[in-house]
């Protein structure tokens, strides 16, 4: 008889922190990319804000799209938890290195974490599924 056993990804809370600190890891690997880009071909600082929203952009559809690949179910849900606490997490670290709460980059940052996120938990449900995962 087989035991109930419960796995990582069956919990909504602890997978979706987990796919969200993949996400932030993403995200800062992307933008370090950009960094290092950016250094070294120019010093313009203003194509810096681009860089930053597509790395926020890619991390959090990461994030989103690890979260719905392993759960399978409710992947705009999901995905728009993901990006919820990816969001909290920056405006968290913004509070705390720059003592600022919240202006207007903040609301474009919250749309960016949510809409991206949620694309990817839809398209990480639709996507196959893994073969080291069993059903």
């Amino acid at each position: 008889m087989r035991k109930n056993k419960s796995e990582v990804w069956t919990n909504l809370y602890i997978w979706s922190v987990l796919c969200a600190l993949a996400g932030i890891f993403v995200c800062f690997a992307i933008l370090f990319l950009f960094s290092v880009l950016l250094y070294n071909t120019t010093d313009v600082i203003k194509s810096f804000t681009v860089f930053s929203a597509i790395s926020l952009s890619a991390g959090s559809f990461s994030g989103g799209y690890f979260c719905g690949l392993f759960r399978r179910k409710n992947g705009l849900y999901e995905g728009f938890f993901c990006g919820f606490i990816i969001y909290i997490f920056l405006l968290t670290a913004g509070c705390i290195f720059f003592h600022t709460f919240g202006n207007l980059m903040s609301i474009r940052k919250f749309l960016i974490c949510i809409i991206s996120s949620s694309a990817g938990g839809v398209i990480g449900v639709n996507h196959k599924r893994p073969k080291f995962i069993k059903s």
